[in-house]
């Protein structure tokens, strides 16, 4: 029997997802996604992502990410363990919580190279500004 998380909006535009693990996602839209102007793929790749992949309550305890030397990017991970790409965006959504809290995500962009696939996040914090990469290769394309 699967759990599914509880959706709770309790602020305009910020939608906050809780895993029945305990783990939480958090975005924040300005509106929600099905309201506003913008492009549909913007919508869905910056606001509804984040829940979608939180919604998909990964098995953490499954999901592992080691430090790597990224060919894009100065803090890099690879993450093994996750089943599809639900998983995986979760585990990077999960890691950026956790690591990098009050950070917003500007823009991600998917990068191949030597055979191997990124997902690469530029987040940001006032007027500090970072990169992370993920080495997806393990789940990228499986859902």
């Amino acid at each position: 029997m699967r759990t599914f998380p509880a959706i709770s909006t309790r602020q305009p535009g910020v939608f906050q997802v809780e895993i029945a693990d305990g783990s939480r996602a958090r975005a924040s839209t300005g509106l929600p996604p099905f309201l506003g102007k913008g492009s549909i793929v913007t919508r869905f790749q910056f606001f509804a992502l984040p829940l979608i992949a939180a919604m998909a309550g990964p098995a953490a305890a499954d999901i592992a990410l080691k430090p790597i030397a990224c060919p894009f990017a100065a803090v890099g991970y690879a993450i093994t363990g996750a089943k599809g790409e639900s998983d995986g965006v979760a585990a990077e959504y999960r890691w950026l919580g956790t690591n990098r809290p009050g950070w917003r995500r500007d823009n991600q962009a998917l990068q191949h190279k030597d055979g191997r696939d990124f997902d690469i996040l530029d987040i940001s914090l006032g007027e500090q500004r970072e990169e992370i990469c993920f080495d997806i290769t393990a789940f990228f394309g499986r859902f």
